[in-house]
């Protein structure tokens, strides 16, 4: 098994052009690593591969339909190609990056498996054990909305928190 990475969001680390320089011509995705724990159930995925193959990007056994691809830039070594809103089920999804020649014949893949959340289900508080009752020193409370498995979620929730002689700097 991958290790599992602290939580967090896939976000496009720059343009597409400018990732032609540094990245390779193997096989990779770009923004994401096996083992990663995403807080999104829909991501935008970069690979990149041979300029000269055909990729092919299946999630969890099912071919990735190429009008997913939002961008795609190429020099004479590698290609970068972005897969938008790419949805993912809670749990374990394994993206699977194949290279094919002209005839379709697979010369070369690679495999990661990233964790999504499911559907919002609770609002879970966490604070520390013990806690000094002093009016100058705050007390840390993290509040973090979960799936049915525990798993943090990262959704547009309004929460509301209501304190009896005290207060919330949030």
């Amino acid at each position: 098994d991958a290790p599992i990475r602290p939580l967090r969001t896939v976000a496009p680390t720059a343009p597409l052009a400018e990732l032609l320089e540094s990245t390779g011509s193997g096989l990779a995705c770009v923004d994401i690593a096996d083992g990663d724990a995403l807080l999104q159930r829909a991501i935008s995925i970069r690979v990149a591969g041979p300029a000269d193959a055909s990729l092919v990007l299946e999630r969890n056994g099912t071919a990735i339909d190429a009008v997913r691809i939002g961008e795609r830039v190429a020099n004479s070594e590698t290609q970068i190609a972005e897969f938008v809103a790419v949805d993912l089920k809670p749990g374990a999804n394994t993206f699977v990056l194949k290279a094919n020649d002209t005839f379709g014949n697979v010369r070369d893949e690679r495999a990661i498996t990233v964790t999504a959340p499911g559907v919002p289900m609770r609002v879970r508080l966490k604070a520390p054990e013990t806690a000094v009752a002093e009016a100058a020193r705050p007390v840390p409370i993290l509040v973090e909305e979960v799936d049915a498995d525990g798993r943090p979620t990262a959704a547009p929730t309004e929460i509301t928190l209501y304190a009896q002689d005290g207060r919330f700097d949030a």
